[in-house]
């Protein structure tokens, strides 16, 4: 327990950990709404219901990103490290135009 709470007093940056603990709520809320669109998704068919089910995981998956990327940037390990915003946007690009796989 004294190994984390050192890691966190130490190597991070507080003010951007309590935004990620603020965020965190952010996340709780982009959660609970994919869950509300997956009932939604339920009662539709079709086209309809692939974009029901697209809209919840991309709700859910910023939600989760935007905690997880705050809480990196926080972190301070000693050492250089470069954050490089084309890379990023690029890595997120590729994952949300990956076309879904066709069932055999």
């Amino acid at each position: 327990m004294f190994r984390v709470f050192s890691c966190l007093a130490g190597e991070h940056d507080l003010r951007l950990v309590i935004l990620a603990v603020i965020i965190r709520f952010i996340c709780f809320l982009t959660c609970f709404a994919a869950v509300y669109l997956l009932h939604r998704a339920r009662q539709m068919s079709g086209r309809a219901r692939a974009a029901w089910v697209v809209t919840a995981g991309l709700a859910s998956g910023c939600g989760v990103w935007a905690t997880h990327f705050i809480a990196v940037l926080a972190y301070e390990p000693g050492a250089t490290v470069a954050f490089d915003l084309f890379l990023t946007a690029s890595f997120r690009r590729s994952i949300s135009s990956r076309s879904p796989r066709k069932p055999a």
